[in-house]
């Protein structure tokens, strides 16, 4: 399952980073990519330096009703992670599993990743329009002991509402400034003008 991958792939990625290097946010211009989904019609355009881990999982849970269709990570300057999430409604309704709230489905996408390394403290959910549509976002800082000492990690998701059910954003980071990189992430849904994923301070785990 995806999830399972993504608490290894986590482990493993915040051993590799002993010690904290600043993460540098895309400068005005810098390259990105494009992630197209035809189901739930939008384009999400995250930073090009991100990559997918040969260690992620294809399998999907839920028979296709609830997809990871990508798992990105950077790791140039210190640990940046990106994971997106699809609902499907249509598919879940027949399958008699209850719709979910966007907070709640924000809230358990980013703390079932960060609980397997400890206890997250979570802030609580905030509700915001993005690109008109229905959002929430939660976000959350969990500390990781290893040999060398403890690591913070910093994360935050945020679930809007689409076409088709809902579509979940998840960003984990080894400090504040690549969470708000990628937060700065957009989305473009069918005839609306792309925005950031999580506007600057809506929810931050960093927040003072």
């Amino acid at each position: 399952m995806r999830n399972q991958a993504a608490l290894a792939i986590l482990a493993l990625a915040v051993l590799a980073v002993p010690s904290l290097c600043a993460a540098q946010a895309p400068a005005a211009g810098a390259a990105t990519k494009t992630y197209h989904s035809d189901a739930q019609n939008f384009d999400f355009i995250y930073p090009a330096g991100f990559a997918e881990p040969k260690a992620a999982a294809d399998a999907s849970p839920d028979a296709g009703c609830i997809t990871v269709p990508i798992q990105l990570m950077d790791m140039r300057t210190s640990f940046n992670l990106i994971s997106l999430k699809e609902f499907d409604e249509a598919c879940l309704k027949k399958k008699g599993v209850p719709p979910t709230s966007l907070a709640s489905a924000a809230a358990s996408f980013l703390t079932d990743t960060l609980s397997g390394h400890g206890k997250p403290v979570t802030n609580p959910n905030a509700n915001y329009l993005l690109a008109g549509r229905n959002a929430s976002t939660v976000s959350s800082t969990v500390r990781i002991s290893q040999t060398s000492g403890s690591q913070t990690i910093f994360g935050a998701a945020s679930c809007v509402s689409s076409d088709k059910g809902l579509v979940c954003f998840l960003f984990l980071a080894s400090d504040c400034a690549g969470l708000a990189a990628m937060s700065a992430s957009t989305v473009k849904f069918l005839g609306a003008v792309a925005s950031p994923v999580i506007p600057v301070g809506i929810g931050s785990a960093c927040k003072k």
